[in-house]
């Protein structure tokens, strides 16, 4: 009886150990809570306005801020900078109990093919290629590449130029008169709208190459966002159609010069005409997002929201462009 009774103080004691430990740890938990509450407040923070927000430019600020949070200790509110050089000297003991392990395994690597690719916003076969083999694929923010022998698997993809003036490519197009003339669309509109996020490449226009895809150059025209590019044969005339638009970079509206709208060009690109009409009710063209060809010869296009959210999802045609 008397053990059964020192069984159940015990029982108890340690109960109420544990209760009182629960108790202590929930009332720092609240405290903390609270803590990052206030620190939230001072540092001016607000929710988004309705689902998405409104993006703003930069803010290293609230950078500095999230750093702050992630690092703080929570029982003083502080950053332990007194601990980084013990941290450190704990780092650099267990890179070398690492390089010890690497060394006593002699570890031998082997490299393993990955067919892994970004997003691929175009992709289109070259005329001038038998039967159609070499294909070319324009990445969003990879550049240009291409395939010679795209029915075999052992024929790569190759980058054109690592170091082009600009690597978010959107759109190619080649000259249907002239094999050897091709264009490129830069920028990636799709992701720059209010409505998604900001844009993973900034497009600087149109760029031009007369020998097949081996050398560049830019055509005039400042537009911000190329959408996509259609060559038409207008009597023996090869014509340009490029889609402009405008869309939000790094919290920064770029805006295609003088406004967006559905470009079109005569001479290869050296001066260019803006042809869509103007939203109804506004003073601007329409964005469009997408222009397709019918098998005889009418144009069709599709529009998508301006800085301004207005002009979406309309559908325009014409036979003379």
């Amino acid at each position: 009886m008397k053990k059964t009774s020192y069984l159940i103080i015990a029982i108890s004691f340690v109960f109420l150990v544990l209760l009182s430990f629960y108790d202590f740890n929930q009332q720092e938990r609240l405290k903390y809570e609270t803590f990052l509450i206030e620190k939230f407040e001072e540092a001016n923070i607000t929710g988004p306005d309705g689902e998405y927000g409104e993006i703003k430019q930069d803010r290293p600020d609230l950078a500095f801020f999230q750093n702050y949070i992630m690092t703080l200790d929570p029982k003083t509110g502080t950053v332990p900078s007194d601990r980084l050089k013990k941290a450190f000297l704990r780092m650099e003991e267990l890179e070398r109990q690492k390089s010890a392990f690497t060394d006593e395994i002699n570890f031998v690597w082997d490299e393993l093919k990955a067919d892994m690719g970004g997003r691929t916003r175009t992709i289109v076969s070259d005329p001038s290629s038998e039967g159609g083999k070499k294909v070319w694929a324009g990445s969003v923010t990879g550049g240009l590449w291409y395939n010679e022998d795209v029915t075999s698997v052992l024929s790569p993809w190759l980058p054109v130029n690592d170091f082009m003036d600009n690597l978010s490519i959107s759109s190619i197009a080649f000259d249907p008169n002239n094999v050897d003339v091709m264009y490129a669309g830069t920028g990636e509109s799709q992701t720059a709208t209010k409505m998604y996020r900001e844009s993973s490449g900034l497009g600087n226009g149109v760029m031009k190459s007369e020998d097949g895809g081996k050398t560049w150059n830019w055509t005039n025209g400042n537009f911000a966002y190329i959408s996509d590019i259609v060559l038409r044969d207008e009597n023996g005339l090869s014509v340009i159609y490029a889609a402009a638009v405008s869309g939000d970079y790094k919290g920064e509206n770029h805006v295609s010069r003088p406004s967006d709208g559905l470009y079109r060009s005569e001479d290869g690109g050296l001066s260019w005409q803006q042809v869509l009409p103007l939203i109804p009710g506004g003073k601007d063209p329409y964005a469009p997002s997408d222009i397709e060809m019918g098998p005889n010869g009418k144009l069709y296009v599709g529009t998508q929201r301006n800085l301004e959210n207005n002009g979406a999802a309309v559908i325009l045609c014409s036979d003379d462009g």
